[in-house]
């Protein structure tokens, strides 16, 4: 059924079944004018004959009928052949040599003299035969004298046939030239839409930021200035979204960081109990701004670059440990997104990393099959790996003498699936590898 979603397939079977429609039609109406045409051409050729033959016939002063001469057509005379007269005066019985030792099969009984009458009947070979027959009374005749022509009709059969096939041929011919053509008109008709489809793909990968209204068919522009407004109207309102998210981000952070020094001062079990609560708003937190919030892979940033001020701020920021941040970078990848989310993502990774690492943090990136992969890894302590997926969960700290609230890696985690990314956590023999893949531009 998926390709009858297509316009093109349900172009062509729609003209396809129109073509054998078209020609059934064609080959019926057709061979049907055909046949009365022909038909009503043969029953005249017959009864010309007729006429023909009545013309021939005399009657001497005592009654004996004889020919003048004979009709000149040779099927007459060839034995069997499909062409046959007969003549019947009483007992006395005139026929055509062709008939050779039979006789024409006895009319029904005609009315009136001089009315023609027709007949289908078997031949002498069982063919079928188209008869016209007269009662005609000449001069000097004792009775009216019964004159009959037969033509085999099995020439008009074959006719007939042979011209079903040529109307078919000729109408499947042209039916499917007709066909061809639309199939050009529907491809240059449907042009435009394959242009917008590679102009909406072109918007969607950050390539443009509007749809191209110019020179497009005026049943498509309305809808291109539609879906313009839409992308104008989403902008705002990601805009909007972002601020809004960015301003409860700030808002939030110095209470909770207080909250958190707090709980590190409090007893045992008033730490554990403020920590479950930290925990509940963060949740709260991932779904209001999961919803408020999201991933805008139009727009695209320069890794590299992002790295270097990055990595320039680590130096700084864990510069006291005398912690080396080196970056391996292959090529100029792209990453099919917002800059500020790329720098949350890889800066909550290298603080991550710095506040782990023994002496040295590692930073890498490339780009492969449309994906851009980024791997932090650092020479610390590391993780057993029936851990790392508890330690991806929001406000998770393995380690109480280390400083932070145990947000990061989860930011980082959630941030990365509204791209359609992911990230990992391997062990790496020594320290841990966050791997982290996204969206190339």
């Amino acid at each position: 059924m998926t390709s009858l979603r297509s316009l093109r397939a349900r172009l062509l079977i729609a003209g396809l079944l129109g073509t054998a429609l078209v020609v059934a039609i064609a080959v019926l109406l057709m061979g049907r004018i055909h046949d009365d045409a022909n038909g009503r051409s043969f029953d005249r050729r017959i009864e010309a004959e007729l006429v023909q033959l009545i013309g021939m016939a005399e009657v001497d002063a005592d009654g004996v009928l004889t020919l003048s001469r004979e009709p000149g057509d040779d099927r007459y005379a060839s034995p069997l052949s499909g062409r046959y007269w007969q003549i019947r005066d009483g007992n006395r019985l005139l026929r055509s040599r062709s008939l050779w030792d039979a006789r024409l099969p006895d009319a029904p009984t005609p009315g009136d003299a001089g009315t023609l009458h027709w007949h289908d009947l078997p031949g002498p070979r069982g063919e079928p035969l188209r008869m016209a027959s007269r009662h005609v009374r000449l001069p000097h005749a004792r009775r009216a004298i019964d004159f009959s022509v037969a033509a085999d009709r099995g020439e008009l059969i074959e006719e007939a046939r042979a011209f079903r096939w040529w109307v078919a041929l000729v109408a499947t011919a042209l039916s499917l030239a007709l066909l061809a053509l639309a199939w050009t008109q529907m491809r240059f008709v449907l042009r435009p839409l394959r242009d917008l489809a590679r102009s909406v793909a072109a918007v969607r990968r950050g390539d443009a930021a509007r749809l191209p209204g110019d020179e497009l068919p005026g049943e498509i522009a309305p809808l291109v200035q539609h879906l313009n407004d839409l992308l104008e109207q989403h902008e705002r309102a990601l805009a909007q979204a972002r601020a809004a998210t960015q301003d409860l981000a700030h808002a939030l952070k110095t209470p909770l960081s207080v909250i958190a020094i707090e709980a590190e001062q409090a007893d045992a079990e008033r730490r554990a109990a403020m920590r479950e609560q930290l925990a509940r708003i963060g949740q709260i937190l991932d779904r209001q701004l999961q919803g408020a919030v999201a991933a805008d892979p139009r727009q695209r940033s320069d890794v590299a670059r992002v790295c270097d001020a990055l990595l320039a701020a680590m130096r700084k920021i864990h510069g006291h440990r005398g912690l080396r941040f080196d970056a391996d970078i292959e090529g100029t990848p792209i990453f099919a997104g917002d800059q500020a989310d790329l720098e949350e993502m890889i800066g909550n990774l290298l603080d991550n990393a710095g506040k782990w690492a023994h002496s040295q943090v590692r930073l890498r990136a490339r780009s492969q099959a449309q994906q851009l992969l980024i791997e932090v890894i650092d020479d610390g302590p590391g993780l057993p790996n029936d851990q790392i997926a508890h330690v991806l969960a929001r406000g998770t700290r393995l380690d109480e003498r280390v400083p932070g609230s145990g947000f990061g890696l989860a930011i980082v985690r959630q941030m990365a699936e509204g791209y359609g990314g992911a990230l990992q956590l391997q062990t790496a023999h020594p320290g841990l590898c966050a791997r982290l893949s996204l969206p190339a531009g």
